[in-house]
């Protein structure tokens, strides 16, 4: 299987996912500059309650300023994003070498 189809695979994946109305899908170029970001995936599923995902681990916080800075995190980079609520349609226009065109 070549890594092109592999892919075009995973990103069909995200944007079938991204049809659950509790799920958003952005697009973040690597040509964008975020000027602060997290080195590890993070989730907050409320204002008093976040998981981060480390390398080792899992870490839960319930601390209202590490919610507070990890919202602020999503702010920052969703004023640089490419795509927000992305349709498969302009998936497939931001990746055209995964889809043939």
């Amino acid at each position: 299987m070549d890594p092109g189809s592999v892919m075009a695979a995973q990103i069909d994946h995200l944007v079938s996912v991204s049809r659950f109305p509790n799920v958003r899908l952005s697009v973040l170029p690597l040509v964008r500059r975020v000027t602060d970001a997290p080195f590890h995936t993070f989730v907050t599923y409320d204002d008093r309650l976040m998981a981060a995902e480390l390398f080792s681990g899992q870490v839960v916080l319930r601390d209202p300023k590490d919610v507070d800075y990890c919202r602020e995190l999503f702010v920052v980079k969703e004023r640089v994003v490419l795509l927000v609520g992305c349709s498969f349609k302009q998936v497939d226009n931001v990746f055209p070498q995964y889809f043939g065109n």
